[in-house]
């Protein structure tokens, strides 16, 4: 068995409710775009899962909220093997189910701002994985223009 340690959950990418729809606001976001914002800042549930690589299957599931003392790292034992780790933080209600790395459903259908990760890993020895996710929901905005 080895010991592996998902951590430093992190994103470069600001939440939607934390900008504001100013240019220099947008611009400053712009220009902060190598920064990584820890999760924490952005997320209140984390979903994890694990995969055997080659036969797709779920191995292990872990879900976690900002109230858990642990919000943002995992550490578990494995077998020697390849793995497909997927994890998706976001703020919904409830947790999303992680079917398989190509089906994430959330409770009640409802998307909130959400960041994933995804990448198969290769464990052979104890390991640390820092993970920066990306935004999955994006939104889209239309200035009216007065004068129009």
């Amino acid at each position: 068995m080895v010991r592996i340690t998902f951590r430093n959950f992190k994103t470069n990418q600001k939440s939607f409710s934390q900008t504001q729809d100013n240019s220099s606001e947008r611009e400053a976001m712009q220009s902060r775009a190598s920064e990584a914002t820890p999760i924490t800042e952005l997320c209140k549930r984390i979903n994890f899962a694990l995969f055997d690589y080659e036969t797709g299957e779920k191995i292990k599931t872990l879900n976690q909220t900002t109230d858990d003392e642990s919000f943002g790292k995992i550490t578990m034992n494995l077998t020697k093997g390849k793995y497909a780790v997927l994890v998706v933080a976001h703020n919904g209600d409830g947790n999303a189910t992680l079917s398989n790395p190509e089906k994430v459903t959330f409770k009640d259908n409802k998307i909130t701002d959400t960041f994933y990760y995804y990448k198969v890993i290769d464990v052979e020895e104890d390991s640390n994985f820092d993970m920066t996710k990306k935004r999955v929901v994006a939104k889209l905005a239309h200035p009216i223009n007065q004068g129009d």
